[in-house]
């Protein structure tokens, strides 16, 4: 890592109150994820370390409560986050992510920030449509519609500073938003293809945002995670992707969804320390 990095650890699940699609458990584990990844993984001591609340103890207004959580974070991050390193954000469940677009879009601003989103999911419910109700599969709508929960007006973005990759799971209203808003999905059958549309995409920036959830890869790849997906990614292709984008001046980025409980013989981690090493 030859940049001046600084290292959120941020230990949460607070975006998982209720089982996730396809699971009959709560993911538990997935908070110790930043910890393992930092302890095994990362010498720096340029960080800030969180653990948030425990989803099963909060009783009432859990929404509100977990705003209130992560927006005071997002304040104790901009007081020690020092004007010239590069934001790493290691999760925690992929909620954490609202934490650090937040801190990077007030430091970089938010009309020249665009966000590339590596995962098997969109996260755009609203929570109406959410089947869960878990916050992991939200946070990133916020920056796009009102939650009665949170005001983040000043922090709203366009369909155009957002572009995915990976072999998504969209539910209706997530393809009807990412239909009306013109977003990008490179997919599988758009890999050849791929580095030309990020080139034109990045182009249009003056920072990226990278937040990476690790089931962007297929299972037989990384199976230590909430819902590892069958259909993932290539590890070929993701690193491919990757390099491109660790090329940028202005970047940071976020390692997410990593469950070390879940990780017996260590596959996902050595895929992670991939990660991290580029970084």
């Amino acid at each position: 890592m030859k940049h001046n990095n600084f290292f959120l650890l941020l230990g949460s699940r607070l975006g998982l109150k209720n089982y996730p699609i396809g699971s009959s458990e709560h993911n538990i584990g997935v908070e110790d994820g930043a910890q393992d990844i930092y302890k095994n993984l990362i010498n720096s001591d340029n960080k800030f370390e969180k653990e948030f609340t425990r989803p099963e103890d909060v009783k009432s207004n859990f929404l509100e409560y977990l705003f209130k959580e992560y927006n005071s974070t997002i304040t104790e991050i901009k007081k020690r986050w020092q004007l010239q390193s590069r934001l790493i954000t290691i999760g925690g469940d992929h909620s954490i992510s609202y934490i650090s677009l937040n801190c990077v879009l007030q430091r970089h601003g938010k009309d020249k920030t665009g966000i590339i989103f590596f995962d098997s999911h969109t996260d755009l419910h609203l929570t109406k449509t959410s089947p869960t109700g878990n916050f992991h599969g939200m946070w990133m709508r916020t920056f796009f519609d009102q939650f009665k929960e949170t005001e983040l007006a000043s922090q709203k973005l366009k369909g155009e500073q957002l572009l995915y990759i990976g072999n998504l799971s969209i539910e209706s209203e997530e393809d009807r938003f990412i239909k009306e808003n013109n977003i990008i999905n490179i997919n599988q059958n758009k890999l050849d293809n791929a580095q030309d549309i990020i080139n034109n995409f990045i182009k249009k920036f003056k920072h990226i945002h990278i937040t990476f959830d690790i089931d962007v890869f297929d299972q037989s790849i990384v199976n230590a995670t909430g819902t590892p997906n069958p259909k993932g990614l290539d590890e070929k292709s993701v690193f491919n992707l990757l390099d491109l984008l660790l090329k940028q001046e202005s970047i940071s980025i976020d390692i997410v969804e990593y469950n070390p409980k879940k990780d017996i013989n260590k596959q996902t981690l050595e895929i992670i320390k991939k990660i991290v090493n580029k970084v």
